[in-house]
C-alpha cells in the first residue's frame, strides 16, 4: 500500500543512519523489530592458511575466556539499550542466504535475543 519502505539495518548501524537521514524522513520504527540471523566472517587469501588458523585460534580463545563478549559489548551495548528490544514486537524471519555450514548450533556465536545489555565479566 506504499505506506512505508523497509531498509534492513543492524542494530549496530541503524541509529547513526537514521540520524544522518532524518531530514529525508528516515526513522526507526519504535514498535517492531525484524530479527534474523546474519553472520560476520573474516576472509583471508586462501593460500594464507597460517593467518586463517591464527585468526580462528584467537577468536576461539577470546570466546572461551569472555574477552570477545566484553569487546563486543564495549562497542554495541549503547545501541542495544537504545533499541529497547524487550518492549517491541519481534517478527522472526528465516535467513535463506546463510551458508549451509553456518554454525547455528553454537549458541556462543550468536547474540541472544532479546540481548542483554550487561557487559559479561
Amino acid at each position: 500500500r506504499h505506506r512505508f519502505d523497509y531498509m534492513p539495518r543492524s542494530i549496530a548501524e541503524v541509529w547513526d543512519e537514521a540520524q544522518t537521514h532524518r531530514a529525508d524522513g528516515v526513522a526507526v520504527d519504535p514498535h517492531i523489530v525484524l530479527h534474523y540471523r546474519a553472520a560476520v566472517y573474516f576472509f583471508v587469501n586462501k593460500q594464507n592458511t597460517a593467518l586463517a588458523k591464527k585468526i580462528s585460534t584467537g577468536l576461539e580463545r577470546a570466546l572461551s575466556d569472555g574477552k570477545f563478549n566484553r569487546l563486543f559489548y564495549s562497542y554495541h551495548a549503547k545501541a542495544i539499550e537504545q533499541a529497547r528490544l524487550s518492549q517491541r514486537t519481534v517478527i522472526e524471519l528465516a535467513n535463506p542466504l546463510l551458508p549451509k555450514d553456518t554454525p547455528l548450533n553454537r549458541k556462543e556465536l550468536w547474540l541472544e535475543f532479546p540481548p542483554t545489555t550487561k557487559t559479561p565479566r
